[in-house]
């Protein structure tokens, strides 16, 4: 494991990989004068294509923000976002639409699924978004739920339901996947197989996972851990052989 500082990257990961999604000073300001809250803090950083990244930080440290971000919910007060050579802080809402439909997943820890739906109409509903997309019953297929594609949320499990909204997020077949706190609601060993569904399916199919939580230990599985501190990047640290997910424990 090492230790870059507030380096966006190191040259060997650097090394023949894809930029993304490229921070460049972004800040994210609320209020004004006294009441001022500066969200995010002139954070810069290179998000590689197929990376899987963990980035924690206490409580308002800015991960939610960068988040809403990245995933065109909240656009920046100062600095760029450049994903594919555009700057998405400068888009129109319509083009803000347009980027979280084809560009974006995302999976939160409530899942969020629709309880009169089941897991396949679930997944069907985010893939009606757009005319290309991937066969819903396939994804979730790939995240082990074939057998379970008529159940109901409120028949399949916590972890089962995490799996549903993960194949909702891939449906669209989207470069980037947003975790905010996606095992924060399972268990132990049920949130080691949902992490490590996400990361198998991001090397199979060259996704780049942005994974916020709290807990620090699912930072030992990432190819890099960023930490956040008062919305500036304390430090990245670079796992030179990150662990697989049934290897750690918290």
């Amino acid at each position: 494991m090492t230790d870059l500082a507030a380096s966006p990257e190191g040259p060997a990961l650097a090394a023949g990989r894809k930029v993304l999604v490229r921070l460049e000073g972004v800040s994210k300001i609320y209020g004004a004068g006294a009441t001022e809250l500066r969200a995010l803090d002139g954070a810069s950083l290179d998000v590689y294509r197929g990376e899987f990244i963990v980035v924690l930080g206490p409580s308002g440290s800015g991960k939610t923000t960068l988040l809403n971000l990245l995933g065109g919910i909240d656009t920046p007060s100062e600095g760029r976002i450049v994903v594919g050579g555009s700057d998405i802080g400068r888009f129109s809402d319509g083009q803000l639409t347009e980027y979280r439909r084809r560009s974006v997943g995302f999976v939160f820890q409530f899942f969020n699924l629709i309880p009169t739906l089941t897991a396949v109409e679930n997944v069907e509903l985010a893939s009606d978004l757009l005319k290309e997309h991937r066969e819903p019953r396939a994804v979730l297929e790939e995240v082990g739920l074939g057998d379970r594609l008529d159940h109901f949320p409120s028949e399949l499990s916590g972890g089962e339901q995490q799996r549903v909204a993960v194949a909702r997020a891939l449906v669209t077949d989207p470069p980037l996947v947003l975790c905010d706190e996606p095992t924060g609601n399972l268990d132990e060993e049920t949130g080691k197989k949902v992490l490590g569904v996400m990361r198998e399916l991001g090397r199979k199919r060259d996704k780049t996972f942005i994974l916020v939580t709290h807990n620090s230990v699912i930072g030992e599985m990432a190819d890099r851990v960023v930490r956040l501190r008062d919305g500036r990047v304390a430090s990245i640290t670079v796992n030179e052989t990150p662990a697989e997910p049934e290897e750690i424990n918290w």
